[in-house]
């Protein structure tokens, strides 16, 4: 246990000089020599902590050996030569089937006592297994299925912080999502605009106050399945995944039916990867990541993310949540994108977060949050004319937007 902390230093230092993920950063930068001088203070303190600790468990195991090796076994087979040729008690043949005998015990006892010595560290994962085998999931389903039609969602007064935190991450947040209406959130990093996202999917529960759906307390909801209140929701984070799978695998993000090829179709070509997908050596078929395949398909950060945008437009969900979807894309692929998210989405609800507030003029409300509040609302305009908060960013933002178009010309 004492060595546990030192080992995953050791590993994680080494991990830095192979993985890939930390290769730009290491040829650009010194950082390397500082990994190395802590690679070697690790391999310095787990030598000064063997030297302290090995004398006595080289001790004790050597009592074992002694005790198992010259005690046990030759102790016993002298015992049954002294009767055999000393005493005449035992017969030969007898002698040499109790030594292989005490042989094959020694053996056995052996494998006993080391395995015993094992069972201390494997109980540190037992717990651990057992705790997570034993733990009750705080987000529980409800009695009532989610409404199918798309629904007003509601915030009442919400605040919510994470475990271990002093400080609230939402605080007295009001927001209505009309049933059809598009909104954005807003605002600087850290102001809590992917936490309200999560709490809309119940990843999370409010520390206080109430979300409704439909009405509703979205805890009376079901949480999975047909007929889930997640299964209404459709959502692309920033931080996506791909799955070593197929595209249409990584699209659909469940198992493939008939019929499904002209909903992937349509997916593709609206999150504006259909013509990449079709230079592919499978197409829709080939296989992502080289995890599985040396063959592979790598996409890069722009294409992975039209993958992962190209999911809300497989699903039939009620309420759409994008969270900075457009954060790898070029302006034009943004534009395209947003302009088919709005058609697609006719007669839905839509939230989506961006740092790009040329987006958020697509909004049919705006939210902008600071330290976990609301602290302007309203339309594009209504906005603009407060000259407020939410005004100073988009001018900052346009005044570089015309910089860069300048210096292009």
């Amino acid at each position: 246990m004492e060595m546990a902390v030192l080992d995953r230093q050791r590993d994680y230092t080494r991990r830095t000089f192979y993985l890939s993920d930390y290769a730009k950063e290491m040829r650009l930068s010194s950082i390397g020599n500082v990994m190395m001088q802590r690679f070697h203070r690790t391999i310095g303190m787990i030598e000064a902590f063997m030297k302290k600790k090995l004398p006595f468990h080289a001790f004790l195991r050597l009592m074992m050996i002694s005790i198992r090796n010259i005690l046990c076994y030759h102790g016993a087979s002298l015992y049954a030569v002294f009767r055999t040729i000393v005493s005449g008690t035992i017969r030969y043949g007898d002698c040499l089937v109790i030594i292989d005998t005490i042989s094959r015990l020694s053996y056995f006892m052996s494998n006993i006592g080391d395995t015993a010595a094992e069972f201390q560290g494997h109980s540190l994962y037992v717990n651990n297994l057992r705790a997570f085998l034993e733990y009750q999931p705080k987000i529980a389903d409800g009695p009532l299925p989610a409404p199918e039609a798309c629904a007003d969602l509601e915030f009442h007064d919400v605040h919510f912080r994470y475990d271990g935190q002093e400080k609230e991450t939402i605080r007295g947040v009001n927001l209505r999502i009309r049933a059809g209406e598009k909104i954005a959130l807003v605002g600087l990093n850290g102001a809590g605009k992917t936490t309200l996202a999560k709490l809309m999917l119940r990843f999370y529960d409010p520390t206080d106050g109430v979300i409704t759906y439909g009405g509703n307390d979205v805890r009376s909801y079901e949480v999975e399945g047909k007929n889930g209140y997640r299964e209404r929701i459709s959502v692309v984070f920033q931080d996506f995944k791909l799955f070593a799978m197929s595209v249409a695998d990584n699209i659909l993000l469940r198992e493939r039916q008939k019929g499904d090829d002209t909903l992937i179709a349509e997916a593709m070509q609206h999150s504006g990867i259909a013509e990449k997908v079709q230079t592919l050596p499978e197409k829709e078929n080939t296989l992502l990541t080289r995890e599985f395949d040396e063959n592979g398909t790598v996409l890069s950060g722009g294409e992975g993310q039209k993958i992962a945008i190209a999911r809300t437009f497989a699903k039939d969900a009620q309420l759409v949540i994008l969270d900075e979807p457009s954060s790898a894309l070029d302006p034009i692929a943004e534009y395209k994108m947003y302009e088919n998210m709005m058609q697609v989405c006719e007669g839905k609800s839509v939230v989506f977060i961006s740092h790009r507030l040329s987006s958020a003029t697509l909004a049919d409300t705006i939210y902008f949050l600071e330290n976990g509040q609301v602290i302007e609302q309203g339309t594009h305009q209504a906005l603009m004319a407060q000259n407020g908060k939410y005004a100073e960013m988009f001018r900052i933002q346009a005044r570089n937007y015309v910089q860069e178009k300048g210096e292009m010309e």
